[in-house]
C-alpha cells in the first residue's frame, strides 16, 4: 500500500502509541492502519478483510488487530444501531459526530460540537471528570423523506 506523507505521519504515531502500550507495529497492523488513513471512513472488519486480505491479512488477525487499534486509541468503535461495530480512524483534532439516516443508513460526519456547558454542568451533578464524548444524531436523509 501506498503512502502520504500525511499518512506516513499518522502512521509514526501510531507505531509510538503502540510502542508506549508494549505492542509492535506488526505487517498486519501496518497494513489496516494504512488503509484506515487512506480512506478515512467506517469500516466494519470484514470490509476491512476484504481489503486487506491480498496483503496476507487474515480475517481473525483484523478482528484482533482492530479490538487492539481501539484500545490503544488510533482506531474508534463505531455503532451506527444497525447490528454492525464498525471502526474509524482517530485522527488529531478530527472531534466529530454522526448524523444517521434511520431509512437508508447513510452516515454524515458533522463538526460542530456545543456540549462544553452540558459536559460542565453533568461533572458539576455527578462528580464526574467528563474526558470525551460521542453524539449520534438520527433522521431521515432528503433521499428517504421523499420515499416515506
Amino acid at each position: 500500500m501506498k503512502n502520504s506523507e500525511g499518512s506516513q505521519a499518522l502512521l509514526e504515531e501510531a507505531a509510538s502509541k503502540l510502542r508506549q502500550a508494549g505492542y509492535k507495529l506488526t505487517r498486519p497492523r501496518r497494513v489496516i492502519m494504512e488503509w484506515f488513513y487512506r480512506k478515512q471512513e467506517h469500516a466494519t472488519p470484514h470490509q476491512v478483510h476484504a481489503a486487506v486480505k491480498d496483503f496476507g491479512v487474515g480475517l481473525t488477525s483484523v478482528y484482533r488487530n482492530l479490538e487492539l487499534l481501539a484500545q490503544v486509541g488510533i482506531l474508534r468503535q463505531v455503532c451506527f444501531h444497525d447490528g454492525y461495530q464498525r471502526y474509524e480512524p482517530v485522527l488529531p483534532g478530527d472531534h466529530h459526530h454522526h448524523l444517521i439516516c434511520s431509512g437508508c443508513g447513510k452516515v454524515v460526519k458533522f463538526f460542530n460540537c456545543d456540549l462544553d456547558k452540558l459536559e460542565e454542568q453533568l461533572a458539576a451533578e455527578t462528580g464526574y471528570v467528563v474526558d470525551r464524548h460521542m453524539l449520534q444524531v438520527f433522521g431521515y436523509c432528503r433521499r428517504c423523506q421523499k420515499d416515506r
